[in-house]
């Protein structure tokens, strides 16, 4: 993608060369700009060579006028495109993180120190009168397991 954006400048900067003034054929009819261009366009070098310098250099410019808005066109597009690219891999990496912070567990290592705390205060006791009055629920225990068991890859 990158590669034709840069083609489509090195062609922007080709056809800009000439260096026409903006409002070259800003008097003209786009009809008028077009017939000229696909004049140039069908007709040989031999026999634009051969027309006088004023109707030569109106056909060239008339092709310069329209192929730079033409490659300016294509180069917008594949600006949008690639921005729009941008963006999705952006997404789906922000989408990545907020899924990973989702998943951890908030507050596991106070959780862990309380356990840790109880079992030390009361090394006789059963699991179920010292770890789960820490919590109102064993669920956090439950989520705090299943996240050591199956860590996320990052």
């Amino acid at each position: 993608m990158l590669n034709s954006v840069l083609a489509e400048i090195e062609k922007l900067k080709q056809i800009s060369s000439p260096d026409l003034p903006p409002d070259l054929f800003s008097q003209s009819s786009s009809k008028v700009v077009s017939w000229y261009r696909q004049r140039l366009a069908v007709e040989d070098l031999h026999d634009v060579r051969r027309h006088p310098e004023h109707i030569r250099y109106t056909l060239l410019s008339a092709y310069c006028f329209e192929r730079r808005q033409e490659i300016t066109d294509a180069l917008i597009e594949l600006l949008i495109n690639l921005i729009h690219r941008i963006e999705k891999r952006a997404e789906r990496t922000v989408d990545k993180q907020i899924l990973k912070d989702v998943k951890r567990i908030r507050g596991k290592h106070r959780l862990l120190y309380e356990v840790a705390e109880a079992s030390i205060e009361n090394p006789h006791g059963t699991v179920k009168d010292v770890i789960y009055p820490i919590q109102l629920c064993f669920f956090p225990l439950l989520l705090l397991l299943v996240f050591y068991m199956f860590p996320l890859q990052a």
